[in-house]
């Protein structure tokens, strides 16, 4: 890759360095080809470096939208916004001026997870963009590190540009991964996991798409369904315990069959410990 004042580097399967009397090895990263000396493969080879070019300048090479590292899911990416340059133009954080980008096409649709995890100081605000906005691209979605609020449903085939900058005028180092959710085995009413008195079942909405509409519930569409069998005629108590590491809105709703009557509904914030009996 290059840019107006940024050269590339070339270097060989014996990790020596083209162009002169270059340079130094770091932190940022950039794209390269590994092949043996009788051509028997190729394969792609992420690894970090960083050059000191001509200009005396440090180069890094992901600091533009148009020149964005692509990423896939599931994989562990090292980067550092040290030395890098840019604007603050998100809508959730001010100062973060120092952006490097990513670029992210999803292999299926569904929910995925920006998840960054920082190596020093870094203070992560994340943004999402459906192009680089030196060619009109609008943000999508940011948040902050540690805000729950940093998942995405991603459409197959389509681009999206990840920007990663440190808030408050900072810079650091950190890792960065695109978590992809499937959807859970019970998403659908006919899919419903069988419960039992005084059982306990973890449950996860993570991926779910929307199979009903409740009555006491709003913008509740990540839905998971479970079946019981009442053994004799009473009462019967349900109890959600959720996660006070990350305590959402729950909405708990009982119906006598897929795509029947409701009997029993309750929106209650996480930490309120819901109950519908």
């Amino acid at each position: 890759q290059s840019n107006s004042w940024c050269s590339r580097t070339d270097i060989d399967q014996n990790g020596s360095v083209g162009m002169g009397d270059l340079i130094d090895f770091a932190r940022d990263w950039i794209k390269g080809n590994v092949w043996d000396s009788s051509n028997q493969f190729d394969m792609d080879l992420d690894f970090t470096f960083r050059s000191l070019a001509t200009t005396g300048s440090w180069c890094v090479l992901h600091d533009e939208c148009e020149d964005a590292i692509q990423i896939v899911a599931d994989t562990e990416y090292f980067g550092s916004t040290k030395e890098a340059t840019g604007t603050d133009i998100t809508t959730c954080a001010s100062n973060d001026i120092y952006d490097v980008w990513y670029e992210f096409v999803p292999q299926q649709d569904g929910l995925y997870k920006v998840h960054v995890e920082s190596t020093d100081s870094f203070s992560a605000c994340v943004s999402i963009f459906d192009d680089c906005p030196a060619s009109g691209g609008s943000e999508i979605k940011c948040w902050l590190q540690g805000q729950n609020d940093r998942f995405f449903e991603g459409s197959k085939w389509t681009r999206y540009l990840i920007r990663l900058a440190d808030y408050g005028s900072s810079a650091g180092d950190f890792k960065l991964t695109v978590v992809y959710y499937p959807p859970p085995a019970n998403d659908d009413c006919a899919n419903a996991i069988p419960v039992f008195i005084d059982q306990s079942y973890q449950c996860e909405t993570y991926g779910a798409s929307n199979d009903a509409a409740t009555s006491c519930g709003s913008n509740d569409d990540g839905d998971v369904w479970y079946a019981y069998m009442a053994p004799d005629n009473g009462s019967a108590t349900f109890i959600i315990n959720p996660d006070y590491g990350n305590p959402p809105f729950y909405t708990a709703a009982i119906y006598d069959s897929c795509g029947g009557t409701e009997l029993a509904c309750e929106e209650v914030n996480g930490g309120d410990n819901p109950t519908t009996s």
